[in-house]
Parts: structure tokens; sequence; C-alpha cells
């Protein structure tokens, strides 16, 4: 795919060919990132090429804009897209500072935010058969109820949880002390 060249005199391609040596090179992204980014990128390129922008100058944060929204069109999820975005701004923000674009327009685009959704709550008989899977008498079963038990009952965080120790506990009292 022959594409115009930019302000750095580089095409499209050739400039995501040298952004993924520089993220394998220089910067030692995983495998599993340079592959994310690579196809993200070819995506973005063929975004862009359909639209008749082949110079890494014609670029602007409403092309990027347009990019989400049309992935957002295509039912990807705020997630997803706010992770094309990373990749976006990282290799834009490349070209800027090896001088093959004039600056970052990614940057100066919102991060799409997911919805905070609630968790779902436990029914009945999901919290009972939960606190009854340590069957048993033996100390580790004991352990693992009285554990279930204390999430159940307050609320804590595993980190708070296995954080414990007998001094946090209060029993002529009836309380426990937690620490996030």
């Amino acid at each position: 795919m022959e594409t115009e060249k930019g302000s750095g005199g580089v095409t499209l391609d050739h400039a995501v060919d040298l952004f993924l040596d520089h993220a394998t090179v220089e910067r030692g992204f995983s495998n599993n990132t340079l592959e994310a980014y690579a196809r993200e990128l070819r995506r973005y390129l063929d975004f862009l090429l359909a639209r008749g922008l082949a110079a890494l100058d014609a670029i602007g944060p409403e092309t990027v804009r347009d990019y989400l929204s049309t992935l957002q069109g295509s039912g990807l999820g705020e997630r997803s897209r706010a992770r094309t975005l990373a990749a976006l701004r990282t290799f834009h923000k490349f070209l800027a500072s090896e001088k093959l674009a004039l600056d970052n327009p990614a940057a100066r685009v919102d991060t799409p935010r997911a919805a905070h959704r609630l968790p779902r709550v436990l029914s009945v008989e999901e919290v009972d058969r939960l606190l009854a899977a340590p069957d048993g008498d033996e100390p580790l079963a004991l352990r693992d109820r009285a554990m279930l038990e204390v999430v159940y009952a307050t609320g804590l965080r595993v980190s708070e949880l296995i954080s414990l120790t007998l001094q946090d506990l209060e029993l002529n009292v009836g309380y426990l002390r937690a620490f996030g």
C-alpha cells in the first residue's frame, strides 16, 4: 500500500514500520503488545486511506475522533476504543518526536470513558453455597469458612482480609480493625 509522504518524507506504511521497529528495539514492547499495535495501526491506515488522507500532516484531532466514532459504530466498546486511542497516541507521539509529523493529533482527543457498572449481587442461594463450600472440620476448611464469613459480613477487600492479624481482632468487644 503506497501512500503520500508526510513532512518527514515517509509514507504512512513506512511510518508504521518505523514505529513498530522503535517499539521493539527502543521501548521493548512485548510480542502481544506489538501484534495489537500493528493490528490497530493497519486498521487505522485503512481508515485514513479510504478517506484520502495519505499525508501524515493531514491527520488532525477530528480525524482521530472520526476514526473512534467509526469504531463505536461498528460495535467496539469503550475499553477497546480507549486501548485503540492509547496506541494512536503512542504512534503519533513517536512521529512528532522523530519530526515525521508536526504534532500529535491524538493527544487532543478525550479518552472514551466506560460507564461504571454496579457489581451483580449474589442471591441468597449463591451466598449459602459459597459459605458452605469449605466443608469439614479440618483447620483449613474452618479457616476458609471464617474468611468467607468475614468478607461477607464486612465487605472487606481480599487485600484487607489477608493482612488481618490477631491483634486486629477484639473478641471481647466484638469488632476487628482493618486497614486498606
